[in-house]
Parts: structure tokens; sequence; C-alpha cells
């Protein structure tokens, strides 16, 4: 069974959060920096690079 709920209360159920995994988005200025460069990091060439060489360790992970 699978249940998605999504909230803009700041204090979730004490019932709920002893019943349910609870997971927060971090939406701080920081975060977002973050993926702004990382997003920008991987349209390079040594990103193009950095993907390649993770699909072939995925790979090897996969096929042992």
């Amino acid at each position: 069974m699978a249940l998605l709920l999504t909230t803009t209360a700041r204090d979730i159920d004490e019932e709920l959060m002893n019943r349910c995994l609870v997971l927060a988005v971090d939406e701080g200025r920081e975060q977002t920096r973050a993926i702004h460069e990382r997003q920008r990091a991987s349209r390079t060439l040594e990103g193009l690079f950095d993907k390649r060489e993770r699909q072939a360790l995925i790979a090897l992970h996969q096929n042992a």
C-alpha cells in the first residue's frame, strides 16, 4: 500500500508522524544554488564525461 499526503501546515499531526515516513523538501537558497550549479556542470564537456563514467560504473555493478 502507498499513501501520499501533502500539506502546507508547519506542524504535522503526531499520530501521523508515528505511522508514516515523513519527508521534507529543502527549498532554501543554498539548496537551489547547489542544484543550479550541478545542472550547469552537467552541460559541460567534463560533466558529459562524468555522466559516461557514472553509467559505466552502474552497468558494472548491475552486471556483478
